[in-house]
């Protein structure tokens, strides 16, 4: 089972906040930006928890924004009290929705909540330990309920409840560990995926829930808010149980594969800061900073893990003669397949440049000068429209290729790479 690393972000008033026990409230910063940094880090979702439920059209507007903005799977709880609530937070594009005080009041509210919306009800229980055994609490943790927590996790599961996202109200906000006790029996007492929460204040603690039961899922918010790490560092961390984590470099301009390397934590934590790869060397058994002796530094551009978080996906801008120590641009020499054509075309015009061919048609251009090959450009253009009025897909495919040879050879002559056409077009596309 893939282990999901879920940021929780309290809002009121329209901004993340954060306490102890539900209670000394600070303002930690704005919910989209917080979200599209923890989007970055590589966060599985983002948990939207309205705690006063006061203002909820502004909180609705929040959740469409959200939505809209992010691609990450959004879970949104709070105030969520009848089947019309339910409704609303789905109109406005949440993945799943979560319900703790009024499922308790009303369980019948899961099955009918499951039976319109699916598999996407989250029963969300609070619960604190009581001698041997553990209290299910309501009303933001104030208010026991004197239901044993196993045997309400069981019903909420024969009603449809998708998943469980149990919190520790002895350790909410505390930053002291999740319980891993309460955890474990929960886990072991449903078949449906468990979220840890409540108590998180270091990475390790992910590590440790993750080890010693059997969830599906951490949920956490100090740790982040507070930049005491990042999602990748908790991910790596994680899958660190099993050793090295294999990393895959790319061109960030051409998706061009680099090389495979391995990194550890002492070498994730220098990527992040110095934005340049850095991996753990098996055969040195030593930290290798990529480029530092050759020069060949990869600027790190973005960091993502995969599906199974257990491969980092490292985009890179090389620098100097390439990424292979046999002075290749990548590791695994010249790829084959069309999808680097063009520049396998902007190294042969390179080429000619450097090392002139008698007869060479790209020769006699850069040897006319800038108006041969303007005049060119604007011939080819000229006949890129013509057969497009012609309708002729055949003619239409031949002329475009021509301009863009032409048009390359401009870019070549007047000092431009596709590398800078491609930076130029990433912006105005994000």
């Amino acid at each position: 089972m893939i282990k999901r690393i879920i940021p929780c972000l309290d809002i009121k008033n329209g901004k993340v906040v954060k306490g102890v026990n539900f209670i000394n409230i600070t303002d930690v910063g704005d919910p989209i930006e917080i979200s599209r940094e923890y989007q970055n880090q590589g966060a599985d979702e983002i948990v939207f928890l309205d705690i006063t439920a006061e203002n909820r059209d502004a909180f609705y507007d929040l959740i469409k924004r959200a939505t809209k903005e992010l691609t990450v799977p959004i879970t949104v709880g709070g105030g969520i009290r009848t089947i019309e609530d339910f409704r609303q937070v789905f109109a406005c594009g949440a993945s799943k929705v979560s319900v703790s005080t009024a499922a308790v009041a009303n369980p019948e509210l899961i099955k009918k909540a499951n039976a319109e919306f699916g598999n996407r009800i989250v029963v969300a229980i609070d619960a604190k330990s009581h001698g041997d055994s553990f209290h299910v609490y309501v009303k933001g943790g104030r208010e026991d309920t004197g239901m044993d927590l196993i045997e309400w996790a069981k019903k909420c599961e024969s009603l449809g409840a998708c998943e469980i996202l149990l919190t520790s109200m002895d350790g909410d906000g505390t930053q002291n560990g999740y319980d891993i006790a309460m955890t474990r029996a929960v886990v072991q007492s449903v078949s449906i995926p468990v979220i840890a929460s409540g108590g998180c204040g270091k990475v390790e603690d992910i590590a440790e829930v993750f080890k010693q039961t059997n969830c599906a899922a951490a949920l956490a918010a100090s740790l982040f808010h507070y930049q005491k790490a990042t999602v990748g560092d908790v991910k790596l961390a994680v899958q660190q149980i099993n050793g090295l984590i294999p990393a895959i470099v790319q061109d960030f301009y051409t998706g061009r594969v680099l090389m495979l390397a391995y990194v550890n934590q002492e070498s994730y934590d220098f990527m992040l800061a110095n934005k340049e790869t850095c991996f753990w060397s098996r055969s040195r058994q030593a930290l290798w900073h990529k480029g530092k002796t050759s020069g060949d530094i990869q600027k790190i551009k973005h960091m993502s893990f995969d599906c199974d978080n257990d491969t980092l996906l490292i985009q890179v801008k090389q620098t100097g003669k390439g990424a292979c120590h046999m002075g290749n641009y990548s590791c695994f020499g010249n790829e084959t397949g069309e999808f680097n054509i063009l520049d396998k075309l902007q190294d042969q015009i390179i080429n000619r440049s450097n090392n002139p061919k008698e007869k060479s048609y790209t020769n006699y251009l850069l040897d006319s000068g800038i108006d041969k090959i303007c005049k060119k450009v604007g011939e080819e253009a000229a006949e890129t429209i013509i057969a497009a009025k012609n309708n002729n897909k055949h003619e239409l495919s031949e002329e475009i290729s021509d301009l863009l040879y032409h048009v390359m050879v401009l870019m070549f002559e007047q000092g431009l790479s596709l590398a800078d056409i491609q930076s130029k077009l990433s912006r105005r596309y994000k």
